[in-house]
């Protein structure tokens, strides 16, 4: 559980990341 914080903050990341690179594809 402690670890929770720290993955969400990465998983954060990798998903602005997706994003990132899905409206780049979308433009």
């Amino acid at each position: 559980m402690c670890n929770s914080k720290a993955f969400g903050q990465s998983y954060a990341i990798v998903d602005t990341m997706t994003l990132l690179i899905s409206y780049v594809f979308v433009s």
